[in-house]
């Protein structure tokens, strides 16, 4: 097999991960799915998502990298610590939108040192469609091709280009055809842009190494789109996050409330049952698709991912106000799905962490291992791309739309700061209160001191 890649997300329950709490550690959640394969290598790359990192109120007035911060020598920490001290990894890339976070980390005896292009994109869909409390952020990695020889840049097109997506789309159990949208948006307005603007600043390649190949794939792929590209112009695509997808007690069938309870307590579990419900599954697989496009994922053996009361492994809430779901999911598609390519992608772990239970999520993780490219002659000169192309074009005004949305969330975080500042997250009287006291506190210091 080719490339090793371990992904995760974690939707927060808008509250950093505190180390000290029972079952918070990020050994706990990272270190699993690495026990559970029959591989002794370790993965390539690690790609960790966050969603709801922090409140939204902070979330918005851009505080998450802070937070991210504090995360990203624990994460470190966890990765190398499963291959014993013997391996080091690379943090390449972090992307940020509102509480969604994306950490992309390479494993250095195999791929830093291939690395020559890092980029990193994000696009809101929230509010308006255009603030960042739903969304997305990627990462996208340009790897050196296997074998070098004396082409140049443009005519070379062997190289692997890996692409990495965490989102956090629209929530609710009637938010199904926003949740479609939402996807479309991240399509239409996730675009990595050419320039500076769109490079990674938290991975320096060396000027040695430093190439043009964005330009140069973007030439290849796409030569009559100058503004970017978008997330199917890859080799390899991983789509993860919080997608919010819930078990539907409607289609196919009537689900009754009763029956999704007895299905999902731990003593009679019946995950069979609830699987043809799944929201994602039927909007993934209808003709045409409806969501996430060409999409793959590996079998699903885990119970739904949300709603837990916090605290505890396997007891859900209430489903008389939100229904549970396998919210929380990890898909795929590489360039070896077409007719090329030895073999096609493996899943070799796909699993939730129940044991991590700081949040009314819980953790999931997988490794896929992509297939290699191809060695003759032949094929390895074409490029390897996702045999499909978007399914919906570039939004030509993404940029100024993210320009807009990016100016909506600093104002609204700002000023939502103030108010809970003042005292209206704990009781709106008071809040008041304190909003009238200092508004009479700056008259008065006018009227008196003419300040």
């Amino acid at each position: 097999m080719g490339y090793r890649i371990q992904a995760a997300t974690y939707n927060g329950y808008l509250s950093t991960i505190n180390p000290t709490q029972p079952g918070a550690a990020v050994a706990d959640w990272l270190g699993p799915t690495l026990g559970t394969t029959s591989s002794s290598e370790p993965p390539d790359f690690f790609a960790i998502g966050f969603q709801e990192m922090i409140p939204l109120h902070l979330a918005l007035l851009g505080l998450t990298q802070v937070a991210l911060d504090a995360h990203d020598h624990l994460i470190l920490e966890a990765i190398e610590s499963h291959a014993g001290g013997k391996e080091t990894y690379t943090l390449l890339a972090k992307s940020v939108l509102g509480g969604i976070a994306l950490l992309v980390y390479g494993r250095d005896k195999t791929v830093t040192g291939k690395v020559v292009d890092v980029r990193v994109a994000k696009a809101a869909c929230g509010i308006g469609r255009l603030m960042g409390n739903k969304g997305a952020v990627g990462v996208r990695v340009v790897l050196e091709p296997e074998e070098e020889d004396e082409k140049t840049e443009q005519e070379h097109s062997g190289h692997t280009v890996l692409t990495f997506v965490t989102a956090h789309l629209a929530a609710h159990d009637s938010g199904l055809k926003r949740r479609n949208e939402d996807w479309r948006t991240i399509v239409e307005r996730l675009v990595f842009a050419p320039g500076v603007e769109g490079e990674s600043q938290h991975f320096s390649i060396p000027e040695g190494r430093r190439r043009d190949v964005f330009e140069a794939l973007r030439r290849k792929w796409l030569p009559s789109e100058p503004k970017g590209v978008q997330i199917y112009d890859t080799s390899a695509l991983f789509f993860f996050g919080d997608l919010n997808y819930r078990i539907s007690t409607k289609t196919p069938t009537t689900l009754p409330l009763s029956t999704l309870t007895t299905a999902l307590s731990p003593s009679t579990l019946n995950l069979p049952s609830l699987l043809p419900h799944d929201q994602l599954t039927h909007e993934r697989l209808s003709n045409p698709p409806r969501s996430l496009h060409h999409l793959q994922e590996g079998s699903i053996t885990f119970p739904p991912t949300y709603k837990y009361k916090v605290g505890t492994i396997d007891t859900f809430k209430s489903f008389k106000s939100r229904v549970p779901g396998w919210c929380d999911r990890i898909l795929f598609a590489t360039w070896a799905d077409g007719d090329e390519g030895e073999g096609a992608a493996k899943v070799e772990s796909y699993k939730s962490i129940p044991e991590f239970t700081q949040s009314d999520h819980k953790p999931v993780t997988a490794i896929i291992s992509l297939p290699r490219p191809p060695t003759d002659s032949a094929a390895a000169g074409k490029a390897l791309r996702l045999p499909w192309k978007a399914p919906f074009a570039i939004d030509p005004s993404w940029k100024q739309k993210q320009l807009i949305g990016s100016a909506m969330d600093r104002f609204v975080g700002l000023v939502w700061c103030i108010l809970v500042l003042a005292g209206f997250n704990k009781d709106a009287r008071i809040g008041l209160g304190n909003v009238l006291a200092m508004a009479l506190a700056a008259y008065y210091r006018k009227s008196l001191f003419g300040l």
